[in-house]
């Protein structure tokens, strides 16, 4: 995600709240088709680009997928459904156990409520532990494991 450095705490401890009401609560089929639905649009507005179309061939054979991937994207969709959806989100997400990573100018660590406050994520009070940064006056890449409190 881009968002402007004085918003990174608030991003993150945003994303970090919606990926655990998705993993706890799960998506309605009206959300799921509504993505369905935008993630085939884009591809079919996409494939009307021959660049991107090519970008689409390379990264296939990259990632040692058939020929016929491109073909066949709309029908996969098409067959995503919400108790997939849901499963996959219990069984793959688990925001406590997540690293968040950013790069970008340096921030002023006074935007952060306390050294060892990030926010809430659902009822559980998240807490930066080993926070390694390391920090330029031009830049800054940080590793941020979160792990909820005992």
């Amino acid at each position: 995600m881009q968002t402007a450095p004085e918003d990174v705490p608030r991003a993150i401890a945003t994303t970090l709240t919606v990926l655990s009401l998705l993993q706890e609560q799960g998506v309605s089929d009206a959300e799921v088709e509504t993505a369905k639905g935008s993630i085939i649009s884009t591809q079919v507005v996409a494939n009307t680009n021959p660049e991107l179309v090519g970008d689409e061939i390379l990264m296939n054979q990259v990632y040692g997928l058939r020929r016929e991937e491109l073909r066949q994207f709309k029908r996969k969709i098409q067959a995503v459904t919400p108790k997939g959806v849901n499963q996959a989100a219990k069984q793959l997400l688990h925001p406590a156990q997540m690293v968040v990573v950013t790069a970008g100018p340096p921030l002023d660590n006074s935007q952060f409520k306390s050294p060892n406050y990030f926010g809430r994520v659902g009822q559980k009070l998240m807490l930066l532990t080993n926070l390694r940064i390391c920090q330029t006056k031009a830049m800054r890449i940080e590793s941020i494991p979160i792990a909820a409190p005992d």
